[in-house]
This record gives C-alpha cells, structure tokens and sequence, in this order.
C-alpha cells in the first residue's frame, strides 16, 4: 500500500466543489507535512550497498543500464507517501533530510 492513502476520500478535490478551497485544507496539509518529515532522514544504506554490489556483478552494464536498474529498484522499494490533503504532492522516501534539496542521501556526491 502507499503510504498516506489509508482513508482517502474520492470526489471533489481540495481544489474546489463541496470541501472548499486549500486554504480549508492547509492546516492538515502542514500537519501532515510535519507527521511524514519527522521520521526523517529514513536509512537507505542497505539499498545503496545492494545496488552498489548488483552494479559491480554486472562489469558489462553499461551506465545507461545501470541507472535503468537503480531507478527501477528504488520505484520498488522505496515508500511513497501520498498527501491526502494536496492532490499535487508526494514524497518518494529515498533517505534525503526532508529540509533539503537534492542532498545525496549517503552525503556523497
């Protein structure tokens, strides 16, 4: 199941119709910002050394291929956290502090 989607509501949308606006919405949508971030910076490490290990058995992938790969686990085994109160954003729990931007979650980079 993805994460954020236990009770989702069908219907009119934040954006309008009968719930109203998002500024009826906002108040949950930050507290719900704040519930997923707190559990931040989730580990990922056990997925970065099997990645790392699945590259290296695999000499003649190409970089193409790799990343294909790394991609495809990651879409796999990484929790999606679906909003409920903003139909417009999710998370992707890839191990990155939730206060940055693009920061490598191994810090390498």
């Amino acid at each position: 199941m993805i994460a954020g989607t236990e009770g989702a509501r069908s219907g009119s949308g934040p954006s309008g119709g009968e719930r109203g606006s998002f500024v009826l919405e906002r108040p949950a949508f930050e507290a719900e910002l704040n519930e997923c971030y707190g559990r931040y910076p989730a580990s990922t490490a056990d997925l970065e050394q099997r990645l790392h290990a699945e590259s290296a058995a695999h000499l003649e992938w190409s970089p193409y291929r790799r990343k294909v790969h790394g991609y495809a686990r990651i879409a796999e085994e990484c929790l999606v956290h679906i909003f409920r109160h903003s139909p417009f954003y999710y998370e992707l729990n890839s191990g990155a502090s939730g206060t940055t931007w693009a920061a490598p979650a191994s810090g390498r980079g």
